[in-house]
């Protein structure tokens, strides 16, 4: 039991994942975890013990109450039998219960804390707390499972095995024959079926995966005529991974089948070789009974916990993949303060992302330094790939820098409370995603005391709220994955109103002027510069030129460094282009409209 003993799990500052503590569930062997699997030890001992009731019942009836033909003996040794079996099924019905009980708080304790931390983004680039979240599932599913209750009665099969040997030892010698076929059986049956398996379980995944994707991007798949294609190639890893758990589930047939034999026939030798030593006067009638059915108390928690084997190996690894994630966060490099309402001044020194962790790779940002003041619009701008959105993703607390600083109000990202300085802050990020709900629930950030003027403030400001009067259902209606489907440019307006709510002091946009027609981009224009007089602090990636006329600052980035930085008017005033041998004056050349921040070509963001 050993492997389900959780570590202590580290305390948690304020504005972290609250701990198991925090919450009145203690998670630490002396809590939770030693408390309920003392008890389920006790009612184990106790149950077993009551379970020789039966064999004794027989026992006594044919070697005492038949020659004796005492009718009173029968019937108060039937009374106490059945009193006996009573408090045994009372004891195996408080066992379930227990261990449901201990499985329920085990998830309380955990998954609240992997969730919180999930939010924080202070795990590593390879921590995958959505999976560990099922990791939790799996270790509680197994918990209330009959297979891990099984655990507790496998101690007192070597008793029952001793009171095989009191009887006689042949019938012992048989026994544990029989509960060591068991074993070699299962582990044949796991040695051949292991990789089959995993194999069918990678197939399954995959075709789960892609069906998942091709569905996700539907109108792509028909607008290309891909439907036959996709369909194809999930069917064929669908088959594959059906055809290699139908050869599993065949395996595992036979196994239990050869189980269900060995255990029966163990049955028949044990009666068999009973009724031989009653023959040769080396065994009373009534313990030949009694014997079968010791023998069979004796084998049973070896077959459930063969039955259940692969269920507690995959919950061992569970388990230690739930406290692997929960070391990630165990102990935060910097305590979080929960600090005065911030004021927008934002100070970038030296911030670097290694590629995927890895620091001999290529960076995807270096050096990046500037700094972003209450009362101005910083535009990012800069080719594809240059890394404008991974430094809005930064500045935003969402991804970890591997080197360097960001400081809010002079004070490191790392140290603020997320949940305070993300009420400060509006982001519309690359990638917009709505969480199930209504729009107005969205915009608010399912804030609980959000007020009807504070949400429709919100809309106007981004121009969603003509649009959104157009629907059935108005504020009220359910967007997310079950809710109904918005086009690009009112996915976009609603973001906008979500990051414009209740006036924060920071706004970081990543192309918010994408998908809005030219109404929506005056709209957005508009309200980025009355952010701007009631001194807020605005962070936005551009590639198109609107935004640019009304911003102060400009961040050009190339490779994922900086190529220009400063007032607008420095970066972004034009040069002279020279021409070629053979072509017309420079004078008589108008400037084209490449995409911002190409090397070269564009003369209003090329930098001097």
């Amino acid at each position: 039991m050993g492997w389900f003993r959780p570590s202590r799990p580290a305390s948690h500052d304020s504005g972290t994942a609250p701990s198991a503590e925090e919450q009145g569930i203690s998670a630490t062997g002396q809590g939770l975890f030693r408390a309920h699997l003392t008890w389920l030890l006790v009612f184990s001992i106790a149950a077993n013990l009551l379970a020789l009731a039966m064999p004794i019942h027989l026992a006594q009836i044919y070697d005492k109450v038949l020659p004796s033909k005492s009718m009173e003996t029968l019937f108060y040794l039937t009374i106490v039998i059945l009193f006996a079996l009573a408090l045994f099924g009372l004891l195996e019905s408080l066992k379930a219960r227990i261990a449901q009980r201990l499985s329920a708080k085990y998830e309380l304790a955990v998954a609240p804390v992997l969730a919180a931390g999930a939010f924080q983004r202070r795990q590593t680039a390879s921590a995958d707390p959505i999976g560990a979240l099922k990791d939790v599932a799996t270790v509680r599913q197994t918990l209330s499972s009959r297979s891990f209750i099984g655990l507790f009665d496998l101690p007192f099969a070597p008793a029952f095995l001793l009171i095989l040997f009191v009887v006689h030892p042949l019938l012992a010698w048989i026994a544990l024959g029989g509960g060591l076929l068991l074993v070699a059986s299962a582990v044949g049956n796991e040695w051949k079926t292991r990789k089959r398996q995993d194999e069918a379980t990678r197939l399954q995944a995959e075709a789960s995966r892609s069906i998942s994707e091709a569905l996700h991007r539907a109108d792509d798949v028909h607008a290309m005529g891909m439907s036959e294609a996709v369909l194809g190639r999930w069917n064929s890893r669908a088959l594959q991974g059906a055809g290699g758990v139908d050869a599993v589930a065949a395996l595992n047939a036979s196994f239990f089948g050869l189980v269900r034999f060995l255990r029966q026939a163990l049955q028949i030798i044990i009666l068999g070789a009973g009724a031989y030593l009653v023959l040769v006067d080396h065994l009373s009638a009534g313990l030949i009974f009694a014997a079968s059915i010791v023998s069979g108390k004796a084998l049973l928690p070896i077959e459930n916990v063969i039955g259940g084997w692969r269920q507690l190996a995959t919950a061992r690894s569970a388990y230690r993949r739930v406290e692997k994630e929960l070391a990630t966060r165990a102990a935060p490099d910097r305590r979080t303060m929960r600090l005065k309402a911030p004021k927008g001044v934002v100070d970038v020194a030296g911030i670097g992302l290694a590629a995927g962790g890895d620091i001999t790779r290529k960076p995807v940002l270096a050096g990046i330094s500037f700094s972003a003041q209450p009362g101005q619009i910083l535009v990012i701008v800069g080719p594809s790939g240059a890394g404008k959105s991974t430094l809005l993703r930064i500045l935003s607390g969402s991804l970890s820098a591997t080197a360097g600083h960001v400081r809010v109000d002079g004070f490191d990202l790392v140290q603020w409370n997320r949940e305070q300085l993300g009420r400060h802050t509006g982001y519309v990020g690359q990638d917009i995603a709505f969480f199930d709900g209504t729009i107005a629930e969205n915009i608010a950030r399912f804030v609980p005391d959000a007020t009807d003027e504070e949400i429709i403030e919100a809309a106007e400001l981004a121009g969603a709220h003509e649009f959104v009067g157009t629907l059935a259902d108005g504020y009220n209606t359910v967007i997310g994955q079950s809710g109904i489907r918005l086009s690009g440019g009112q996915r976009q307006r609603i973001a906008l109103a979500r990051a414009f709510f209740r006036d924060p002091e920071m706004l970081l946009l990543d192309e918010p002027d994408a998908h809005l027609d030219s109404q929506g981009e005056a709209a957005l224009r508009t309200a980025l510069a009355a952010a701007r007089d009631r001194g807020r602090t605005i962070v936005v990636v551009t590639q198109r030129t609107p935004l640019l006329e009304i911003c102060d600052q400009v961040l050009l980035l190339r490779d994922g460094r900086v190529a220009a930085f400063g007032p607008a008017r420095d970066v972004l005033k034009p040069k002279v282009v020279q021409p070629a041998p053979g072509q017309i004056p420079a004078h008589a050349v108008k400037h084209a409209a490449p995409a911002l921040g190409e090397p070269g070509a564009p003369p209003h963001v090329q930098a001097r």
